[in-house]
């Protein structure tokens, strides 16, 4: 991590404008992939936000990702979106942040009876500081 960049990656475009108009006069690089980043600094922080929408897609966004992770050598790297696909009580603006991520296409896949009660897939726990962070502001 030897940049001051904070990847911020989205699926759709609505996600991504949504994104897009928090962030002043964003400058656009051009990968020779076909990537298009959407850079800006954050002012009075020290920190450059790059904005990418990846498109549909697991295989797509990954590909997308690791090709922005490898230009921009970032120091942090966020997925956000509308979280179509959650529960009725997560409600419009409201910010949902994994304590697990399980490895969906092991999850998909048919278990052996020996497996059978356990969590599917490959789970990474995530950061416990934003965790801490988030249940700090939940406070008030």
């Amino acid at each position: 991590m030897g940049s001051n960049r904070i990847v911020v990656l989205t699926a759709l475009p609505l996600e991504a404008a949504a994104v897009r108009a928090h962030l002043p006069q964003p400058t656009r690089h051009d990968l020779p992939t076909g990537t298009i980043i959407e850079e800006t600094a954050l002012e009075g922080t020290g920190y450059n936000v790059c904005l990418v929408c990846t498109g549909p897609g697991n295989g797509q966004a990954a590909v997308v990702a690791e090709r922005v992770i490898n230009w921009a050598d970032p120091v942090a790297v966020f997925f956000v979106g509308i979280a179509g696909a959650l529960k009725d009580d997560v409600a419009l603006g409201d910010v949902v942040a994994a304590t697990r991520v399980v490895g969906t296409r092991a999850a998909k896949r048919p278990r052996p009876a020996s497996r059978r009660g356990r969590r599917p897939g490959s789970a990474r726990i995530g950061c416990f500081r934003l965790h801490s962070t988030s249940r700090l502001m939940l406070r008030g």
